[in-house]
């Protein structure tokens, strides 16, 4: 499944099974919605360090330019297109933007830049917002999520994710007789944001603001952007919920043989 799935769109980062640090009974349970409004977490987990990310990136343009791509062409302008950009925008200028400072975050600008998730703004982002983190599930690491909220009230609302029903992934793997499921590493970190239009994220910060170079968690288009990519990365071999990607093999019931006369 692993080597399938690195073999499309760049080389995708994903997890063969549970990470050393979480349960098998954990990590299978129903995944939660990147992109969702999360509220920050305790003060007592704002010192966590910043959970490891991978380094891979989707090439977007090859994975467009695959038969069968279906809608993600319609969504792929929004990483790299300031044109689009500026169209999405419920008030056609985001000149204006916003600056909302982060506190805490600065103990984290080192991270982000070895990590390649933000770098050093050089002039003052359209869109400066607050970033915070929460905890993962291993409970000693953070995610890191944007305050996005000046920037999705600013643009219209993203088109349909195209996500499966819950239904449909059952039928899926009643249908076959061997299912497996596997999680893209920090998945939305693998979808570059070009840098023409990185002001429109970024992260307000003490001393110094960054720019995201990747896409974030609290971005509204991010979700539909994400699973759009995940249908085609697994077309004819499964079903995708956002990050995790479900793949089955052996149909449970051969298809019957023609009658031959």
């Amino acid at each position: 499944m692993a080597r399938r799935l690195q073999g499309i769109a760049g080389g995708l980062a994903v997890y063969d099974e549970a990470p050393d640090n979480v349960s098998s009974s954990t990590y299978s349970s129903t995944p939660s919605l990147p992109g969702c409004r999360v509220a920050p977490g305790r003060r007592a987990d704002a010192g966590l360090p910043l959970a490891r990310v991978t380094s891979n990136r989707i090439d977007v343009e090859a994975l467009a330019a695959m038969d069968g791509v279906g809608r993600f062409r319609e969504v792929l302008p929004m990483l790299m297109d300031p044109v689009a950009r500026a169209e999405a925008f419920v008030s056609g200028d985001a000149a204006g933007g916003c600056r909302v400072p982060s506190r805490g975050m600065e103990r984290h600008r080192a991270t982000l830049r070895s990590c390649g998730v933000a770098s050093d703004a050089r002039s003052r982002p359209a869109f400066a917002m607050k970033a915070f983190t929460t905890p993962k599930k291993d409970g000693r690491t953070a995610r890191l999520v944007l305050d996005a909220r000046p920037l999705n009230d600013a643009m219209r609302r993203p088109p349909s994710m195209d996500l499966p029903r819950l239904r449909d992934f059952i039928a899926e793997v009643e249908r076959h007789r061997f299912a497996m499921q596997c999680d893209g590493v920090s998945y939305f970190y693998q979808f570059p944001v070009d840098a023409s239009i990185s002001r429109y994220f970024g992260i307000g910060m003490k001393g110094c603001d960054m720019l995201l170079n990747v896409l974030c968690m609290g971005w509204s288009w991010a979700p539909c952007i994400a699973q759009r990519a995940s249908n085609v990365l697994v077309r004819d071999l499964g079903l995708a919920w956002v990050d995790n990607f479900l793949v089955a093999s052996l149909p449970r019931f051969p298809a019957p043989l023609s009658a031959s006369r």
